[in-house]
Order: C-alpha cells, then sequence, then structure tokens
C-alpha cells in the first residue's frame, strides 16, 4: 500500500533539480545584454550614423566583478588598475563593428533625439563631440548627485567601431590617484 504523500514529493523533487539544471543558464543569460541606458544611448548612435552594426561584444556584469576584484588582490598588479578596479560597482559593455555604412544624420539633431531619449530615462549629457568623424557621447544619471556612487553611460563611435559603456563608479576610489598626478 503506498500513501499518497509519497506521489506528491516526486513533482517537488524533479523541479527543484530541474532548478538547479537551469540556474546556470539563467545567471549566464543575466549578463549577456546591455543595461537600458546603455541600449538607448547605443541605439541612438546607431540611427546617427545611418549604417548597419554588427554586435562583437555586449556583458553586463555586477556579482561577475567579485572574483575579479579577488584575483586582482592576489596578483602583482599596477595600484592605478588595482584602484580602477575596486571604483566599479557595475559595468554594461558593448562593442559594435561597420557592417555596411549608409548615410548619416545631421550630428546636432542626432544628438538632440538621444538628449531627449536619455532625459526621460533621467540622464543629463556631460559631454558631445563630433570631430574628423569620431563622436564620443558622455551622460550622468541626475538622481546621483548626493550619493556616493555615480553612473556614466559612455558611447564612442570611431571609424568602423563602435563602443558602448555604462558603469557605476564610486568616485572616492579613484580620488587620492587623480590628486598624487596634480
Amino acid at each position: 500500500m503506498s500513501t499518497p504523500s509519497r506521489h506528491r514529493v516526486w513533482p517537488w523533487v524533479l523541479a527543484i533539480m530541474l532548478g538547479i539544471c537551469l540556474l546556470p543558464v539563467v545567471i549566464v543569460a543575466s549578463h549577456i545584454g546591455l543595461s537600458s541606458e546603455a541600449a538607448v544611448l547605443r541605439d541612438g548612435l546607431k540611427k546617427a550614423t545611418g549604417s548597419t552594426w554588427i554586435t562583437r561584444f555586449q556583458l553586463k556584469s555586477g556579482m561577475l566583478l567579485l572574483p575579479a576584484r579577488a584575483v586582482v588582490s592576489m596578483c602583482h598588479v599596477d595600484d592605478d588598475a588595482r584602484r580602477a578596479i575596486a571604483a566599479v560597482r557595475s559595468a554594461s559593455v558593448g562593442v559594435y563593428e561597420l557592417d555596411e555604412a549608409g548615410p548619416s544624420e545631421d550630428f546636432n539633431d542626432a544628438l538632440a533625439a538621444i538628449d531627449r531619449r536619455m532625459a526621460r530615462a533621467g540622464w543629463e549629457r556631460l559631454v558631445g563631440v563630433h570631430e574628423n568623424g569620431q563622436r564620443v557621447l558622455i551622460y550622468t544619471n541626475k538622481h546621483d548627485r548626493d550619493r556616493s556612487d555615480v553612473r556614466l553611460c559612455v558611447g564612442v563611435v570611431d571609424g568602423a567601431q563602435l563602443v558602448v559603456v555604462s558603469a557605476k563608479i564610486r568616485p572616492e576610489t579613484l580620488v587620492p590617484r587623480s590628486e598624487e598626478h596634480t
């Protein structure tokens, strides 16, 4: 004679085993792609260039930086590099390569459109440069003024390369070194 409770346990056991097997897939999938602000900046820059771009690399990290910090703490690494890694709290990086050049928009019009989209998400432009075909945009989050962590979003187009980086950094970690260089 079998008890009803023993038959009800197997679905739970199977579900837990399946969850354990899928956990690494979920963790990896959560680190592929870009943060939302980096995606907005990337899309704006792609539209501004009027070109088709191929994704070479996209990665989001937060918890992945912990092992990197541990490895750096055990290795002989330059103090500047050690401070830079310690300052980064999270990062999102996308690297793209030009596939097919197209007609680019007027940079001022494209910049205004990117500024509007970023502003809706709480970001304001600090730097906007367009010179010799190179474009550099740097944004910061308006809500970070009174916080110890600062979020930055940087987009660079240089010829056939497009790089977008969004990061949360702790600037006071970098301050002692910058004072040494002045």
